[in-house]
C-alpha cells in the first residue's frame, strides 16, 4: 500500500492464536483467574489512582510489573513476528523503520491511559497529535487493545487531519487499528466504564519518509532519541523485506546523540526507566 492508502483509519484483525499477547500479559499481571478487563480488581484502590500526568503516566504497578517481567521479552519476540509478518507487508517500501517496544497502557477505571494534562482541553484529556511531541512526520500508528473497548476507555480520534469528527474506537482483543496519529488528533475520556481497558500502541515510518539526516529530537515523556538503533535510548529499530533482517543506512547518516534537541534532552538515566516507552 502507498503511503496515502496508509494513513487512513482501518481496523485490521489478527490471528490470536498465533499472537497471543493478551494471554501472556494476563500472566504477567497475574490476572489469569478473571477477564482482563477487570484487572483493577487484583489491586485493591488502584480505580482511586492519580489521574495520569506527563510527569507519571507510565508509573502504575501494572507497568512495572510488564516491563520488569521476563515474560515481557515473549511479548518483544511475539511483537518483532509481527512486524515482519504482518505489518511489513503492508507496506509498499521494502523498508520499515518502527518502533522498537510498543508502549504499554492501562487505562483503570477512574482514569485515563495518556496524560490528561496534554492539549489543554478538560473535555477531551490528553488531546494532541504525535507530532506535537517531537514525533517525526511520516509516522503511522498502530494501537491494539487486548480487552472490548467501550466508549470511555477508549481512543477517541478524527478520521482525517483538522476533520474534527472525533469518535471512539469500539472494537476487542483481536483487531488492531491503523491512523495517522502523527497528525490527526486524539485523546482518552475519563474511564467511567468500570472495566479497565489494557492495550499497546506501536509506530512505523516507510523508508522513503524516515530521513536519517534529521535533527534528531527527543521523546518529550522519557528523553530517548527518535534514531535507528541498538541502544536502550534509540526509538526506532529497522526490517529490510528483501534480506529478512536490518537495514543498515549507507552512510550512517543519523546525527550523534550531541546534536538531540527538544523537550526532554539532557541526563538519560534522570529521564527515562529501562525499557518503559510512552509517547
Amino acid at each position: 500500500m502507498d503511503f496515502d492508502a496508509l494513513i487512513k483509519e482501518e481496523l485490521l484483525p489478527y490471528d490470536t492464536d498465533t499472537y497471543d499477547y493478551r494471554g501472556l500479559i494476563a500472566k504477567i499481571l497475574e490476572c489469569e483467574d478473571r477477564d482482563l478487563s477487570l484487572l483493577h480488581e487484583t489491586v485493591p484502590g488502584c480505580e482511586d489512582s492519580a489521574i495520569l500526568t506527563v510527569a507519571h503516566d507510565q508509573c502504575l504497578v501494572f507497568h512495572r510489573m510488564y516491563y520488569q517481567h521476563p515474560l515481557m521479552y515473549k511479548v518483544l519476540e511475539m511483537y518483532e513476528d509481527m512486524i515482519k509478518h504482518y505489518i511489513a507487508p503492508m507496506f509498499k517500501d521494502d523498508v520499515i523503520v518502527y518502533q522498537k517496544r510498543p508502549t504499554f497502557r492501562v487505562q483503570l477505571p477512574n482514569n485515563t491511559a495518556v496524560p490528561s494534562d496534554l492539549g489543554g482541553d478538560p473535555e477531551r484529556p490528553g488531546l494532541h497529535r504525535d507530532s506535537d511531541f517531537n514525533h517525526p512526520l511520516g509516522e503511522i500508528n498502530f494501537w491494539v487493545p487486548f480487552t472490548q473497548t467501550l466508549e470511555d476507555n477508549t481512543v477517541w480520534t478524527e478520521s482525517e487531519v483538522d476533520k474534527g469528527d472525533f469518535h471512539p474506537i469500539l472494537t476487542d482483543n483481536g483487531n488492531m487499528l491503523r491512523f495517522y496519529g502523527n497528525q490527526v488528533m486524539h485523546y482518552n475520556k475519563i474511564n467511567v466504564s468500570g472495566r479497565t481497558r489494557v492495550s499497546f500502541d506501536f509506530r512505523v515510518i516507510p523508508l522513503s519518509k524516515y530521513n536519517p539526516h534529521m535533527e534528531v529530537k527527543r521523546s518529550v515523556q522519557t528523553g530517548r532519541r527518535f534514531t535507528v538503533g541498538e541502544g536502550i535510548m534509540d526509538y526506532y529499530s529497522t526490517f529490510d523485506k528483501r534480506t529478512g533482517g536490518t537495514y543498515t543506512f549507507e552512510d550512517d547518516g543519523a546525527p550523534s546523540p550531541a546534536t538531540v534537541t527538544g523537550e526532554g534532552a539532557g541526563d538519560d538515566a534522570a529521564h527515562v526507566e529501562p525499557l518503559g516507552y510512552t509517547v
